[in-house]
C-alpha cells in the first residue's frame, strides 16, 4: 500500500494520520516518473493529475476524504468514525467543512506561500475563507471536548490538524487565536504526539521545498 504525494500537503498528511491513527505507516511516494503530478506516466494513475493519491495492490483512489474513509474501513481497529449517529453527523460536517471552506482557503496560503499567487492581500482572504469554516465547526462542536468531535482522534481531526499547521506557518495564527475554544483545541491537538509528527513533517517538506528556485518547484517530489 502506497500513497503518491508530498509530505506538506495537507491532504496528504490527512490519509497518513488516519493511518498511523490505526497502526500503519503508509510509504509516500513522489508521483512517477520524477515528482511530476503532470507527467503522462502519473495521469496513466490519476487521470485527474492530482494528489495524494492511493494505490493498494493496484487499485487506485484518488481524492483525500476517500482515501482516508477506505483506509478506515480496512486497515484492522476500531473505526475513526464516533459510533453515536449523531455524533458521526457532526465529524462528517466537520470533516466536509475542511473540504468546501477551510481547504479552499489553505490551497490560496499555499498558492502565495509556494509559487507567488494571488497578489498582496492573499492572505487576508484566505483566511476569511478558513475562518468561515472554523468558525462553523466551532458553533457546532462540544467546546469541552478533547478533539474536534469527541474525546479520542477522529476523522474530522485528520483532516483538520494539518490545515492548522499550515495557518500556522503562512496564515494569521492570530485570527485563530481570537477564539479560545480554537485556540485550546489547535493547542492540544497540534501539541500531541500526532500532530508534532505531521507538523514537523510538513515544516521539513515545506523548508526542502522553498529551498528551490521558483522555476524549480513544478517536480513537488524531487
Amino acid at each position: 500500500m502506497k500513497l503518491y504525494g508530498v509530505a506538506f500537503s495537507p491532504y496528504a498528511q490527512r490519509c497518513l494520520m488516519v493511518a498511523r491513527a490505526k497502526g500503519h505507516d503508509l510509504a509516500l511516494l513522489p508521483p512517477p516518473p520524477d515528482g511530476d503530478w503532470r507527467s503522462p506516466a502519473y495521469r496513466a494513475i490519476n487521470p485527474l493529475a492530482k494528489l495524494p493519491c492511493l494505490d493498494d495492490g493496484g487499485f487506485i483512489l484518488p481524492e483525500s476524504g476517500p482515501i482516508a474513509d477506505y483506509l478506515d474501513a480496512v486497515l484492522p481497529g476500531p473505526s475513526l468514525w464516533p459510533a453515536d449517529p449523531r455524533a458521526r453527523a457532526r465529524a462528517a460536517f466537520a470533516a466536509r467543512m475542511v473540504d468546501v471552506e477551510i481547504g479552499p482557503g489553505v490551497s490560496m496560503l499555499l498558492g502565495h506561500a509556494l509559487f507567488g499567487m494571488g497578489g498582496g492581500d492573499a492572505v487576508a482572504r484566505a483566511m476569511r475563507r478558513v475562518m468561515r469554516g472554523l468558525g462553523a465547526i466551532a458553533h457546532f462542536r462540544d467546546a469541552a471536548a478533547r478533539w474536534a468531535q469527541g474525546d479520542r482522534f477522529g476523522h474530522a481531526d485528520a483532516a483538520l490538524m494539518p490545515m492548522l499547521a499550515v495557518c500556522d506557518r503562512f496564515g494569521d495564527p492570530a485570527a485563530i487565536r481570537a477564539d479560545p475554544g480554537l485556540a485550546a483545541y489547535r493547542d492540544r491537538a497540534l501539541g500531541s504526539d500526532a500532530g508534532r509528527r505531521m507538523a514537523g513533517e510538513m515544516a521539513a517538506s515545506f523548508d526542502a521545498f522553498l529551498a528551490r528556485p521558483l522555476a524549480a518547484r513544478g517536480r513537488i517530489g524531487q
